[in-house]
């Protein structure tokens, strides 16, 4: 994760400079460049064919991954560099679309300029973009499929961006790309991805980093109950960037030494000796760019417990989806899972 978080956060907070002042933002991920190939013309969107080739193959996905919702996203929200070029520039990376449920379909993408991220007005190509596509962009769709398209954006030489005394203006180049099946909007499928490169630094930005999930808590203090009874309480992820990728929570057994740091050591998910048990529904999710997820967290006390408050570590994990060696039928998530937010949360048995 650290070499996307020094580009995420030069990213996020020098495009807020541009404008003069710096806010919360979500941002994307890593960035991915290549040598700039020849430009064959100005268009947005690929010419793309039925019998499309894709670099990755599609896959159908194991059972576990199968939800009915056709979904997609771009791998990195944003994408540039940081040596600000004279020259032109092409940067690269993935779609991934999970056709869901249902019957075989066409699918089309449509790559188009909008003036924000999230905004989905056209706007007029920028005079620095030379070229913008997506490859395929049309394509049939069997159901409980993943499809992977490339995209690749040129930027113009001497397309550098300006500063003056109290701001500096980078080069930003926002896209939106619209997805429909059978001709019929499929807004889960939506995604934007946004050209940066950073010509100009500041001092004193400090760090942050929004490519993560994050989530938010319910009232804690309304986790009281008492022995042998249960309750429940909102939790809510909610996507900054990032792409397609599981995300779900695990508990850990009741604290001892209210001296903890975070990350929380791995004994701290040793199984829980107080008998106090938690679900969560859904278990899990399947995450994507600038999507919320509502779930529920229910406790429940066994009838022995003795009365007071307990403390428990809680972490959000998620796994990012896999390299494109990963075969038709397989987990299309990373192994290895990583945990970058957390909390303790107390439990409160009355008397």
């Amino acid at each position: 994760m650290e070499h996307r978080t020094i580009f995420i956060v030069a990213v996020l907070l020098l495009i807020l400079l541009g404008a003069g002042c710096v806010t919360n933002s979500p941002t994307g991920q890593n960035l991915t460049q290549s040598p700039l190939p020849s430009a064959n013309g100005t268009g947005v969107t690929a010419t793309g064919t039925i019998d499309a080739h894709f670099l990755t193959p599609p896959h159908d996905l194991p059972q576990q991954e199968q939800f009915a919702a056709v979904m997609g996203s771009f791998d990195d929200t944003y994408i540039g560099s940081m040596d600000c070029s004279n020259g032109s520039e092409t940067f690269e990376t993935n779609y991934t679309y999970f056709s869901g449920v249902g019957s075989s379909r066409t699918v089309t993408y449509q790559l188009v300029p909008v003036n924000y991220v999230q905004g989905t007005d056209e706007s007029p190509l920028p005079a620095g973009i030379l070229n913008a596509s997506i490859e395929p962009d049309r394509f049939t769709a069997e159901p409980y499929h993943a499809y992977t398209s490339h995209v690749r954006i040129t930027v113009g030489p001497n397309v550098t961006g300006s500063s003056g005394p109290n701001f500096v203006q980078n080069p930003s180049f926002p896209f939106y790309l619209k997805v429909q099946g059978n001709g019929e909007p499929e807004p889960g499928a939506n995604d934007w991805v946004e050209v940066v490169k950073i010509c100009y630094f500041s001092p004193g930005m400090g760090s942050m980093m929004w490519s993560d999930p994050r989530f938010s808590f319910g009232n804690t203090q309304d986790i009281s109950l008492s022995p042998g009874g249960a309750t429940s309480v909102p939790l809510a992820i909610s996507d900054s960037g990032g792409g397609i990728r599981e995300e779900y929570f695990r508990i850990g057994g009741v604290l001892t030494d209210m001296n903890y740091s975070f990350p929380f050591p791995e004994e701290e998910f040793r199984p829980n000796p107080t008998g106090i048990q938690f679900s969560l529904d859904p278990p899990q999710v399947m995450g994507r760019s600038f999507t919320a997820y509502n779930l529920t967290l229910t406790v429940t006390a066994p009838q022995d417990i003795a009365p007071g408050t307990y403390h428990f570590p809680l972490e959000l994990c998620y796994r990012d989806l896999a390299g494109p060696d990963n075969g038709s039928g397989q987990d299309p998530f990373e192994n290895s899972s990583s945990c970058d937010t957390g909390t303790v949360f107390p439990v409160n048995i009355t008397g």
